[in-house]
């Protein structure tokens, strides 16, 4: 079985308008699935006492890496003083949810545990704008808990992205960008405030937006284990508590100048209003974020593959909850069509049109032109555009043309696909999918990597 939530929805059977109404309909291990545009935020605080509860969402509703209301995606914002979620418990997964706390209740969290089971967060979004004081992100309330957190972002939060107040928790912490506002002494990115939890950590951004006396990016009141690799803070304490650290990162400073010059950086695409924070990163050769190293996760449960886009992560690995793909730059011209690309070698991983400068599209949705033949949309799921620039010839189908514009490979792994020139040689008007019955299918594209428009794959693919 499994429940829907969907904005207008009958609050009836399987399909509810707010989280809350389908999990408290559901039946332990149920899967939970939210969709479609959402006008308005969801305001209801949530209550999961069931176990094995699964809430995903589907690729129409899901957030484009960052807090961003204009494009609809779900979102859980709850004021009236209660956690946004509260996990009763064990084996609830939450994933690819957007979860603000907006309530400036004392102890109001954004996720609170208070099973003694397994809780995974991925791919979410956790943020606050109150600056209250003991408020966290994700605070586990529980002895011998099981947590991990797995490419989330966090911010905002006064006392703690994550906080622990149990005996023998185990946090994993895979992947993630936390940005504390730690305006409240003791705080800080992590916080142990009892003993003896254990916190592993790999691959995480731990930065504080203030230098507040008595706070640190991991803070430990009570001795804690702490197992930390590759990971950047803002001060010296991920070797304060972990003298092994491996790949450790210290004194960053997290930015959104786009030429901040020689330094420690940790460059951020918008830090500027908490509104409308990006934490995507930067590609910059400043940024000690990206291709910082060669290592990712541990053994088991420790292992994380994707980011917070659900983007496979490549080697060499971006720090934090975004994976930035450094690969070079193919571009469709709008007005002309003409390929321009260069540099090494390259892969295709998402699309932007050329009229809607912020819309971008991953492999599997390419979207009608403005020029050629008129085409529907045109789906590569397995057609992967590849570049080699030792080469000036256009491979498809078995057959080959030659580029006189440009240089490099463009290979379209699909027999039955055609790349078609107008014009001149190396204007592309269309392409031509065989096995689609014939039909002639467009695109018109600048090609390269961004923000990926909602319609790419679901989290949980």
């Amino acid at each position: 079985m499994a429940k829907s939530v969907f904005e207008g929805a009958s609050n009836s059977g399987d399909n509810w308008d707010s989280l809350s109404g389908a999990v408290g309909a559901a039946s332990a291990g149920e899967k939970i699935t939210i969709s479609g545009s959402w006008t308005a935020p969801d305001t209801t605080p949530v209550v999961v006492n069931k176990d094995d509860i699964t809430i995903t969402i589907l690729s129409n509703a899901v957030h484009s890496g960052f807090n961003n209301d204009a494009d609809n995606h779900y979102r859980l914002e709850v004021s009236d003083g209660n956690h946004c979620i509260e996990v009763t418990n064990t084996g609830c997964t939450i994933q690819g949810l957007v979860i603000k706390q907006a309530s400036t209740t004392t102890s109001a969290e954004g996720i609170r545990n208070s099973t003694d089971g397994l809780l995974t967060v991925k791919h979410c979004i956790i943020w606050s704008d109150t600056a209250t004081s003991q408020q966290d992100g994700i605070y586990n309330a529980t002895d011998s808990a099981f947590i991990i957190v797995e490419s989330t972002i966090i911010y905002g939060f006064s006392r703690g992205g994550i906080t622990d107040q149990s005996l023998n928790t185990i946090w994993a912490i895979n992947g993630c960008t936390i940005y504390s506002l730690a305006a409240e002494i003791g705080g800080g990115c992590v916080v142990n405030q009892n003993n003896p939890s254990t916190f592993r950590i790999f691959n995480t951004i731990m930065l504080r937006d203030t230098g507040l006396s008595g706070t640190f990016c991991c803070s430990d009141f009570s001795g804690g284990t702490w197992d930390i690799h590759d990971s950047i803070a803002d001060d010296s304490s991920i070797l304060t508590r972990d003298g092994a650290a491996v790949g450790a990162l210290q004194f960053r400073v997290a930015t959104d100048n786009t030429s901040p010059g020689v330094g420690s950086w940790v460059m951020f695409n918008d830090i500027t209003s908490i509104a409308s924070y990006d934490l995507h990163l930067q590609d910059h050769a400043e940024n000690d974020a990206v291709e910082a190293h060669s290592n990712i996760g541990g053994a088991d449960l420790f292992v994380f593959t994707s980011d917070i886009d659900v983007q496979t992560r490549i080697s060499p690995y971006s720090i934090g909850a975004d994976q930035l793909v450094t690969t070079n730059t193919i571009t469709l011209v709008a007005d002309s069509g003409t390929l321009v690309f260069g540099g090494d070698s390259a892969t295709l991983i998402s699309l932007r049109n050329s009229e809607k400068a912020t819309t971008w599209f991953n492999q599997e949705t390419w979207k009608s032109p403005t020029f050629g033949d008129a085409g529907a949309w045109f789906a590569l799921a397995t057609k992967i555009i590849t570049l080699n620039a030792e080469s000036s010839t256009l491979i498809f189908g078995g057959d080959s043309a030659t580029l006189t514009k440009g240089q490099g490979t463009i290979t379209l792994e699909a027999a039955s696909s055609t790349l078609v020139f107008g014009g001149d040689s190396a204007t592309l008007t269309h392409i031509i999918d065989t096995a689609e019955d014939n039909e002639i299918k467009v695109i018109d594209m600048i090609v390269g990597r961004g923000r990926r428009d909602p319609n790419r794959r679901d989290p949980n693919d």
